[in-house]
């Protein structure tokens, strides 16, 4: 929400300073230096359910047997994998499958992952077991199973590795089972209801007028949040200055609202969250790199409704523009 608010700031500096005829009418008159700035962020509802990849489907195997899958995209777990990656909140990805052992004897799959094609290295998943003749599945959408943390950090170090084509490359392994074989009707990495909104401004933003701008000050983000889901919902923005090795992130502002809960703009700031945002205003127009992240994320249906979501700010501007 916070990252909605300070891109927008950004946004609104971004556009008004650019040169909006009422502002430039304020400003010829010399006698007008203070613009008051006021952008509104998210007036909507924003709505996910729980991400989903298949990465295997109907393949027969037999005992022994390796086989690697063609390449699958991940880009529906784009979300997701943003929030897990940059770790802006508490997202989480689980294995889920169908998997049916037509032997007498039990059977054991093995699961590993490729980030993006196939020579690179495998990162093992997690091994699902299949009783003889039993057709089983898994699709248990809960961070708190026993061993869902281990499978989580492992497709985390896989997805994290993702370039921009989200490919993942499957890798599948039977032991056991007799020769009537196993058949795996699906294969899937699943996550939670995740929503990110990731936005970069640079010195471009702000044009020329950036060399005009005195003063940012009095900067407030405004307005409030509600949760219509059936599950509490985290959201997070963070604030990141520089790129690679040298970017430095903040935390801007954070909430967990139970379900029908609202939440003020104000009430979800870190202490000294206005400042930081006003600092990420001041940064943008000294020419810096500045990337605002706004995550939510949900245990079932994610439904936030940002309610006049909008960043207020003054700035002051020299007389001589135009």
């Amino acid at each position: 929400m916070k990252n909605i608010l300070v891109l927008s700031v950004l946004f609104l500096a971004a556009a008004w300073l650019s040169g909006c005829s009422a502002i430039e009418d304020m400003i010829n008159d010399q006698t007008a230096r203070t613009l008051d700035l006021s952008q509104q962020i998210q007036n909507k509802t924003t709505e996910r359910s729980p991400h989903h990849a298949t990465i295997v489907e109907n393949l027969t195997m037999m005992s022994g047997q390796t086989v690697t899958a063609p390449a699958v995209s991940a880009a529906d777990l784009d979300e997701a994998i943003g929030v897990a990656s940059g770790d802006l909140a508490d997202t989480f990805f689980f294995l889920a499958a169908r998997v049916r052992n037509l032997g007498s004897t039990p059977a054991k799959v093995d699961v590993a992952l490729i980030p993006n094609d196939a020579s690179g290295t495998a990162v093992y998943i997690a091994p699902i077991y299949v009783g003889a003749n039993q057709t089983l599945d898994i699709d248990l959408q809960d961070p708190f199973i026993t061993g869902a943390d281990v499978i989580n950090d492992r497709i985390v170090q896989v997805v994290s590795q993702l370039d921009e084509n989200y490919l993942l490359v499957p890798v599948v392994a039977l032991q056991g089972g007799s020769g009537a074989g196993v058949v795996i009707d699906q294969l899937k990495i699943t996550a939670l209801p995740t929503y990110l909104r990731h936005e970069d401004l640079s010195e471009t933003s702000i044009g020329d007028y950036s060399n005009h701008i005195d003063r940012i000050y009095d900067t407030k983000l405004l307005g409030s949040i509600t949760n219509l889901g059936a599950a509490s919902a985290q959201i997070r923005m963070l604030l990141t200055e520089g790129e690679g090795d040298d970017a430095v992130s903040t935390l801007v502002a954070e909430a967990v609202l139970d379900p029908g809960q609202t939440i003020t703009a104000e009430e979800m700031l870190v202490e000294g969250g206005n400042e930081l945002i006003e600092k990420g205003l001041e940064a943008v127009v000294d020419g810096d790199t500045v990337f605002y992240d706004y995550a939510m994320v949900s245990l079932d249906d994610l439904v936030v409704k940002s309610n006049d979501l909008r960043v207020e700010t003054k700035v002051d501007v020299s007389a001589n523009i135009f």
